[in-house]
C-alpha cells in the first residue's frame, strides 16, 4: 500500500511482533469507504513499540484499529522523523499530539484554493505552534491573577 508516495505493509493488529527492526507505523481502521489514519509515530524497534503497552494502543483500539501498516525503509532515525512529519502534515490523525493544527494544515493543503487556500499560511503556522507546545504561565501564576480588581 502506498501513502504520499510512501510504501507501507499492512499487517493485522496481532502481525507486528515479527518486525524487531526500525520503521515508522501507523495504527490504522480500515473500513468499506478507505483507510482511516488514527494514529502514526516511529521506533527503533516496531516489535518492541508495538501492542498493548503502547501508550497509545488502547484508545486506538476504542476507536476501531484493526489494521498496523508498516513502513520498514527509514531506517535511521532522522529518515524515519522525515517520513513521520511528511505523512503527519498531509492527514488529519486523530491522536496525534496538535491534532487540530493537523486537521487545518491537511484541509488547507488538500483544498489548494478557494476559502482553504487562503488560510494556508495560517494552517502551516498553527502546525508549528501547537507541535511546539502551548505556553504554560510561570510557575505561580494563573489566569485569575491577570482579572481586574
Amino acid at each position: 500500500m502506498r501513502c504520499v508516495g510512501i510504501v507501507f505493509s499492512v499487517v493485522p493488529t496481532s502481525g507486528y511482533e515479527h518486525y524487531d527492526i526500525p520503521g515508522v507505523y501507523m495504527l490504522c481502521r480500515r473500513e468499506p469507504n478507505g483507510v482511516h489514519i488514527l494514529y502514526i509515530g516511529q521506533a527503533d524497534s516496531l516489535a518492541q513499540r508495538l501492542g498493548p503497552s503502547h501508550p497509545r494502543w488502547g484508545e486506538a483500539m476504542r476507536r476501531g484499529m484493526n489494521e498496523v501498516h508498516l513502513h520498514l525503509l527509514a531506517k535511521t532515525e532522522a529518515q524515519r522523523l522525515s517520513v513521520e512529519r511528511h505523512i503527519i502534515s498531509r492527514y488529519f490523525t486523530p491522536m496525534n499530539r496538535g491534532a487540530l493544527a493537523n486537521a487545518l494544515v491537511a484541509f488547507a493543503r488538500g483544498a489548494g484554493r478557494g476559502l482553504a487556500g487562503m488560510f494556508s499560511p495560517l494552517a502551516a503556522r498553527l502546525a508549528d505552534i501547537f507541535a511546539a507546545g502551548l505556553p504554560r504561565l510561570p510557575l505561580g501564576l494563573n489566569f485569575d491573577s491577570f482579572r481586574s480588581r
